[in-house]
């Protein structure tokens, strides 16, 4: 009884999916603890700032509408931030989802190709979540007083 090609499933597909998930297991632990090592937490911390300065000088924006173009609204600016950052999140989670996915379609072509798609992928994703760039401390925007109209 020997070891035949048909029984590569059995090891490497396990093998690649346990890669996958171990990836994604750091990579939230690193989100959780050390948001500014990722692309994620880099970028929301620019979209919390980004939220409180529209919420701010200019509150109509076509993007994010569902909360920063209410005129004037009593909506605390937390929120908005938060209901911000909830979209991005999915939209990652879902960016993610896809990329599993991929595995499985080159799955398809056999286990060799799907081992060597999560490798790769696992590779690159490490190079793209990282963040070397030092994060920049916003601070919140200045209320400018209302312009005076100028009478002619």
């Amino acid at each position: 009884m020997g070891f035949a090609v048909a029984n590569l499933d059995l090891i490497l597909v396990p093998a690649g999916l346990l890669m996958m998930f171990t990836y994604h297991l750091y990579l939230i632990y690193q989100i959780l603890k050390y948001p500014s090592t990722t692309v994620i937490g880099f970028e929301n911390l620019n979209r919390i700032a980004w939220v409180e300065h529209m919420m701010q000088s200019a509150r109509y924006f076509v993007q994010a509408d569902f909360y920063i173009s209410t005129p004037i609204a009593n909506m605390p600016v937390n929120q908005v931030q938060r209901s911000v950052i909830r979209a991005n999140n999915f939209w990652h989670l879902g960016l993610r989802l896809l990329y599993f996915a991929m595995a499985f379609l080159f799955w398809s072509f056999g286990p060799i190709p799907m081992f060597v798609s999560i490798m790769i992928m696992v590779v690159l994703l490490f190079f793209l979540d990282s963040n070397s760039t030092p994060l920049h401390h916003y601070r919140p925007a200045a209320k400018h007083p209302e312009k005076k109209k100028v009478e002619d």
